[in-house]
């Protein structure tokens, strides 16, 4: 991921939104990200997923609706672009979308995007993408101590 580094050390992403009040995009992109949360809940039914991704959910469990909510709020608040802290559970959510299409990287930033195709097995790939780098830093935590 192309990031940026503030003064603390902290990463983030800079993601740049579709047109200002463009209602449409917005909508769609809302509508997918429905979409995407309705799969992950319907994935974590099956308790083998459920077993793989573990590493996700023992914080907070992801919501991809929430995480949406709150991207949009901010957008508001600048109204064409906003910064994701990677070091937060915002920075995870962002990262499994990113994997499944919501966020291109373009450039030196990223791009709100609506995804070519969001199915079951590119939202269960994200996760469990996600979950075994979360997984290896488990293990080196381990390791260390």
């Amino acid at each position: 991921m192309d990031e940026m580094v503030d003064a603390n050390c902290k990463p983030y992403v800079l993601v740049k939104a579709g047109g200002w009040g463009d209602a449409a995009f917005y909508g769609k992109w809302l509508l997918a990200v429905a979409r995407a949360e309705a799969f992950w809940r319907e994935l974590f039914k099956d308790p083998e997923f459920a077993e793989r991704i573990k590493r996700l959910y023992i914080v907070c469990i992801p919501d991809f609706g929430i995480f949406a909510s709150i991207m949009l709020t901010k957008l508001g608040e600048y109204r064409s672009s906003y910064l994701i802290n990677l070091d937060s559970e915002d920075g995870e959510e962002f990262a499994m979308m990113a994997s499944m299409g919501f966020f291109l990287p373009t450039d030196r930033h990223y791009k709100m995007a609506i995804p070519a195709k969001l199915t079951k097995a590119a939202v269960k790939t994200a996760m469990i993408k996600f979950a075994e780098t979360e997984d290896e830093e488990f293990v080196l935590i381990q390791s260390a101590l």
